[in-house]
């Protein structure tokens, strides 16, 4: 028999986490566009939205490390992807939480608001019937087929980018505790979004950093960072519910099912358990967000020692 030696492989460039990350992610966004058709599943349009947001981040991060023209176009399509697939979202969210609400609800209320549900569901058909072709205009799936990830990223410098994460995310804790600070006080329904979308952004960067260099304690705060935005979640659930049926037009088919009473009624519980949602967060929320932010000494946000 004859004796092979182990060849070293001490000569070989170290895998790039980064790297294998972002190509991970823009494999998936390959895939999903493909999957996308007229009667795409709830399931579906939410993934795809969310992976949407999460290439955003690493482009984002890239950009600030290569030359941007190599990744600008791909970051302006996948962001105006995102764009396309809300009002989809908005409309699943909407058909969703008013079907479970209106099943549960007590007669007659459920059968006097069954022509919300109708009314709902032809829009939602629609908005998902013209997806692919609203899809194809942005030309996502060509720049997606034709863009040399690869290429664009050769020459990242894997210490630097690791630098500017952790800059990143200093940034964004500060941009959290702020935005809850701003919620706080003026307790607008625009200042939640606009945290809840703060919020994202750092969880998304954090689970960058995990997934570059693991750390149990970072871990552990993604998992509380995910119940605090299904909380935050909800609320804006409520908000996209409330903004779908209250529309004019909305009001009028009401008011010619003879339903009107009972529709207003409606309305006013959603933004009233909204309002009180809101409010329980505002008094309680700080907590929370203090411990996802502080996670350690070194990502202490500024902010947090000034006020």
């Amino acid at each position: 028999m004859l004796s092979h030696s182990v060849p070293a492989l001490t000569h070989l460039p170290k895998p790039n986490p980064f790297l294998s990350l972002i190509t991970e992610q823009f494999d998936l966004l390959k895939k999903q566009l493909e999957s996308i058709d007229r009667k795409s599943p709830r399931g579906l349009i939410h993934d795809l939205r969310v992976l949407s947001r999460r290439l955003r981040a690493s482009l984002d991060l890239a950009q600030e490390l290569i030359p941007p023209s190599k990744v600008r176009r791909l970051r302006k399509k996948v962001e105006r992807l995102t764009q396309t697939l809300g009002p989809v979202r908005s409309s699943d969210v909407a058909f969703g939480d008013l079907k479970k609400r209106l099943e549960s609800a007590p007669d007659p209320v459920g059968e006097d608001l069954g022509f919300l549900i109708e009314k709902i569901r032809k829009e939602r058909r629609k908005l998902k019937r013209r997806l692919p072709e609203t899809i194809a205009k942005i030309k996502i799936g060509k720049t997606v087929k034709t863009f040399n990830l690869r290429g664009a990223l050769s020459g990242l410098d894997t210490k630097k980018l690791e630098e500017n994460l952790h800059e990143e995310i200093l940034k964004a804790s500060d941009r959290v505790y702020q935005g809850f600070r701003t919620f706080q006080r003026k307790g607008k329904i625009e200042d939640l979004h606009a945290l809840r979308i703060d919020l994202k952004k750092w969880r998304y960067l954090c689970e960058m950093e995990e997934q570059i260099s693991p750390n149990e304690g970072l871990s552990d705060r993604l998992k509380s960072a995910k119940l605090l935005q299904d909380r935050l979640g909800l609320i804006h659930d409520r908000e996209a519910l409330a903004e779908t049926v209250k529309r004019r037009k909305i009001t009028r088919l009401a008011k010619k099912c003879g339903s009107l009473k009972i529709f207003k009624t409606f309305l006013k519980d959603l933004k009233d358990e909204m309002k009180d949602e809101m409010e329980g967060f505002r008094r309680e929320g700080e907590n929370a967000i203090m411990e996802l932010i502080h996670f350690n000494d070194s990502l202490k946000p500024s902010a947090a020692h000034d006020s």
